[in-house]
């Protein structure tokens, strides 16, 4: 089958959305489809599409295609206009995506589409609720993926569609390196964390941790920024390429994801409900114990048959977990654990599986 994919994020980025969307589409290209993605350019240089694939570390399949805009006010509108644009006149037999706006001139122009649904666009002004409403209660709409169920649970809550609406979650995904899941060092014990410093993102748990476990060494990966002293056991590694990641991750033999009760967005908006981390499957791809924070969202994915769970606001929990897992016996159990769950339920193939499950053939 033909897809064509509109994203709304630039590439290559760091941001889980390209991570995402790059790994999303490769998983198409897995299950035997063709793809052509098609990104915005908001800076005066030229993307190099040739270099993206290598950058995030999957194949140079993906057709794709970048769309520059020079504009400085109504970026984003420019853009969703013109990639809904490439999209109608490209071959295709049905078009997906994250970007909204895009996807709802596709409806217009009477093209179907798969909205794949990160957040809740009603969340952000009285204009794209409209444009979400409008574009979810289009007869071009063939169906929706949420990348979670808490995400689902509140757009059926809010707009109460038809029983039979083709809806499916699709989690996030991760891939396996697997010449790196054995753990390579025994002592001292390696706590990982990658991610941001972001608010809700819960750093300072990590603080409080490194001070209690002086005997155990905290490597923080990711866009790491703090304005405190950090302990001496903890090292800020900061951003590295995602074709990277897997071999700092192996590194470690606990990886830690400890938010908290609310994860704010730059947007101001609290994903902690229905949020859907890539960092866990990455850490479950890893096959290293993981130690995390106790909310809806994470039991989604993990059981305490494969992580050790903290309360966010109870720092004691935590000191508890990372002593269990101090033990090599604990951590490849839950380990072992996770890693299958992965391999079963979370790749990108299997989040792919799950998005195409909502395509008729008979309809495209």
């Amino acid at each position: 089958m033909k897809i064509t994919y509109l994203a709304d994020c630039e590439m290559p980025s760091f941001r889980a959305n390209s991570i995402n969307v790059i790994n999303t589409c490769n998983a198409f290209i897995e299950l035997g489809h063709e793809v052509e993605l098609i990104i915005p350019n908001y800076s005066s240089i030229q993307t190099d599409v040739s270099k993206i694939s290598n950058f995030y570390g999957v194949g140079s399949k993906i057709k794709i295609k970048s769309i520059t805009i020079k504009a400085k006010i109504a970026k984003y509108f420019f853009y969703s206009i013109l990639s809904a644009f490439k999209a109608i006149r490209t071959p295709h037999q049905i078009i997906i995506g994250r970007n909204l706006l895009a996807l709802f001139f596709c409806g217009i122009a009477r093209q179907k589409y798969l909205l794949d649904l990160h957040g809740q666009w009603w969340e952000k002004s009285a204009m794209w609720r409209l444009v979400f409403y409008l574009a979810t209660q289009s007869k071009m709409l063939e169906g929706m993926s949420f990348n979670s169920g808490g995400l689902r649970d509140r757009f059926v809550a809010r707009y109460q569609p038809a029983k039979n609406f083709p809806m499916v979650i699709a989690p996030n995904g991760a891939v396996a390196n697997e010449s790196l899941l054995t753990e390579i060092y025994a002592e001292p014990v390696r706590v990982g964390y990658f991610g941001s410093s972001g608010k809700g993102r819960g750093l300072s748990i990590i603080q409080s941790l490194a001070e209690s476990f002086p005997q155990v060494e905290f490597y923080l990966f990711g866009e790491i920024e703090t304005n405190s002293t950090l302990s001496s056991n903890m090292i800020v590694k900061g951003k590295i390429d995602p074709s990277l990641v897997s071999s700092e991750r192996a590194k470690c033999n606990v990886l830690i994801a400890p938010y908290e009760k609310q994860v704010i967005m730059k947007s101001g908006i609290d994903t902690s409900a229905y949020m859907s981390p890539i960092k866990l499957f990455e850490y479950m791809a890893s096959k290293r114990a993981i130690l995390t924070s106790d909310l809806p969202a994470i039991r989604e994915v993990l059981t305490e048959e494969e992580a050790v769970f903290a309360n966010p606001d109870n720092i004691t929990d935590w000191i508890t977990g990372l002593k269990k897992l101090l033990n090599p016996a604990t951590r490849n159990g839950l380990a072992a654990n996770s890693y299958a769950r992965f391999q079963r339920d979370f790749t990108w193939k299997r989040r792919g599986e799950r998005i195409m499950s909502l395509v008729n053939p008979s309809n495209v």
